[in-house]
């Protein structure tokens, strides 16, 4: 399976125009499965647990809300100023696939791109 993951992490970079990066993160555990990153200093390993914390406190924040409005979380879109930043569950919250283009390219791109390949990741993950 792991072979198989890396690949899909490699293809889903090299699809996504303009990729900074793709990382498969472990939710529960706080744990980075796989990842294609091409920004400097940034650490995949740390950045496993800080995902998984984050996620926590969103689902916090989510449980403030009326039960009407409740759900399970499936995109994360964070427009900064020069990225754009796309967080993606797969499975029941259990994994999160992190992609980053630079704030010149499409964000519309980049959600098409992760939701074509989030059934691919589903089929190998869960």
């Amino acid at each position: 399976m792991h072979h198989h993951i890396k690949e899909l992490i490699k293809k889903l970079k090299e699809d996504l125009p303009g990729s900074l990066g793709v990382g498969l993160f472990c939710l529960k555990e706080g744990m980075i499965l796989e990842a294609e990153i091409d920004v400097p200093d940034y650490n995949p390993e740390y950045a496993g647990a800080v995902h998984a914390e984050i996620w926590r406190k969103i689902k916090d924040f989510i449980n403030l809300l009326p039960p009407s409005m409740r759900g399970k979380i499936k995109n994360i879109m964070l427009e900064m100023k020069s990225v754009y930043l796309q967080l993606t569950a797969i499975g029941d919250e259990d994994f999160l696939i992190m992609t980053g283009i630079p704030n010149d390219n499409n964000p519309g791109m980049l959600r098409y791109t992760i939701k074509k390949y989030k059934k691919k990741f589903e089929e190998k993950l869960l």
